[in-house]
This record gives C-alpha cells, sequence and structure tokens, in this order.
C-alpha cells in the first residue's frame, strides 16, 4: 500500500510539472488558409488546413506573359508582392488571400489624400469667440460591412493651420478598393476649440459613417455624398457630417470631409 501511495504521489508530482512547463505554450490548432485569384487571370495553390506554426506557401502562376503577377490582397489589404509567398500558419494569418495579376480590364483603386475642414465656429456673442485649436483622434476605418471595419488611416494629434483644414497628416495604409463594391467608411475626430477670450476649451466629437460606391452617379445619402471622376481620380465629398450633440457651438458651415482615389498602381508598391 505504501508503494502505490508513492507511485501515485510521484504521477501527481508528474502531471504538475509537466502542465507548469507547457502551460504558457500556445495551443496548437488547425488554420484554414484560402486562395483564389481576381478576374480568373491566374491560378493559385496552397490552400489547405495547416497547423500552428507550419510554414505555408502560396504560389501564383498567370494564365499568360501578360498577366503578370502584382500582388497577395487579405481583408482588402495588401500583404505581400512575393511569389511564391510564405508565412507561418497562425490565428493572425488564417483567411482568405487574392493573388491580383495585371490585366488590361483590372481596375482597382487607392486612397490618395484626405481632407477634413471645419467652421472656426465664431459664437453669436460679442464677449467670446471660439475657435478650433487642435485636431484629435482622427481615424478612417473602412469595410464591406459596416459592422465589419479595419483601421484605414490615423493621426493622434495635429495643429490646424488657416484655413481650418486637415489635410494628408497621417498614413494610409495599402488597402485595395474595387469600383463595383459597396463601401462603408466610418470617419472619427475630435475638435478642440478654445475661447480666445476666457482661454477655456471645449471638445467635439464628429463621429460619421458613409456608404461609397465609386460607380454612383446620383447624390446620395440624404443628397449629402457626392462622387466625382475626373482623369482617373475619384473625389467623394461627405457635406454636413454629423456629430455629437454635447457642445452648443455656432457654426456657419457643417463640416466637411473630402476623399480623393486614384488608380492603384501595384508594381510601385514595395514591401
Amino acid at each position: 500500500m505504501k508503494k502505490l501511495s508513492v507511485k501515485i504521489i510521484s504521477m501527481v508530482l508528474s502531471l504538475i510539472c509537466f502542465t507548469f512547463i507547457f502551460s504558457g505554450c500556445e495551443q496548437i490548432v488547425d488554420h484554414k488558409i484560402e486562395v483564389t485569384s481576381l478576374m480568373s487571370t491566374g491560378t493559385t495553390s496552397g490552400r489547405g488546413t495547416y497547423k500552428t506554426g507550419y510554414e505555408v506557401t502560396l504560389t501564383a502562376t498567370p494564365k499568360s506573359e501578360e498577366n503578370n503577377f502584382l500582388a497577395w490582397t487579405k481583408n482588402g489589404y495588401i500583404v505581400s508582392q512575393k511569389n511564391p509567398y510564405t508565412f507561418t500558419a497562425s490565428k493572425e494569418t488564417e483567411g482568405k488571400y487574392i493573388a491580383i495579376f495585371n490585366s488590361p480590364d483590372l481596375s482597382l483603386l487607392q486612397l490618395t489624400s484626405v481632407s477634413f475642414s471645419v467652421p472656426i465656429g465664431t459664437n453669436d456673442s460679442a464677449i467670446s469667440e471660439k475657435i478650433v485649436t487642435k485636431f484629435t483622434d482622427f481615424s478612417i476605418q473602412v469595410g464591406e460591412y459596416s459592422d465589419v471595419l479595419g483601421n484605414l488611416a490615423s493621426s493622434s494629434d495635429v495643429e490646424p493651420t488657416p484655413p481650418i483644414l486637415y489635410n494628408n497628416q497621417f498614413d494610409i495604409l495599402p488597402y485595395v478598393f474595387y469600383k463595383d463594391k459597396d463601401y462603408y467608411f466610418t470617419i472619427s475626430l475630435t475638435i478642440e476649440y478654445t475661447d480666445t477670450l476666457s482661454n477655456t476649451t471645449e471638445t467635439k466629437k464628429f463621429p460619421t459613417t458613409i456608404k461609397v460606391n465609386f460607380n454612383q452617379s446620383a447624390p446620395s445619402q440624404n443628397g449629402n455624398l457626392y462622387i466625382t471622376q475626373e482623369n482617373g481620380i475619384y473625389t467623394v465629398t461627405r457635406q454636413n457630417l454629423t456629430y455629437d450633440n454635447n457642445l452648443i457651438i455656432n457654426e456657419t458651415t457643417p463640416p466637411v470631409c473630402v476623399m480623393t482615389f486614384s488608380k492603384l498602381n501595384l508594381e510601385t508598391i514595395e514591401e
């Protein structure tokens, strides 16, 4: 009986030691990798289910010399221009990868600039004047569904200069836009107003979600969204941006956001 008790205790201690050693390790699970090509201008390989930590290699083969490989995208973002493309299977890398090949019919866009203008915000009262002194927490998110958004561009803190305009003061991630799809953009911005007489500050948030299809010709969203195209440059103008009602500031002109998109030249994008 004594020997049996010692054996049981030994087994318990061994189990505890085993659990302690391996508790910090990443759990090995299956990760599904899907692979396809854009516009059927080439073929792809590498699709499958891979264990955590296993090496995944995606290969893109063009149908002809004219359909040279350009890039791999995942969730709309360019992830690599290498072919073959090798990475490690994990929760972060699982998903659907799309190979983009060159084609005369290829018509993709990228965001090239963003500007955000707001009024100075002068009050009617003669004893005080509120002016914009700072832009903070400016971000643009994008997705094909209004509730599935990924960060596209952002900046934390920018000092405004007359005219009150926020323009190109942030990094724009290489997101690929298809001209015939609907996209939802969520624009968020906090504006700091300062009373030049009392030297007090207040903030106001402008969260706005807009739906964009580059092929639309008529104004939408209550007539506040306009899309124009000239020489391959698309300009999206969203007027009368909505904002929170925590503050009462008399603006003569509601805030406006302008985004410009141009043809995506994948051959110039670096890793």
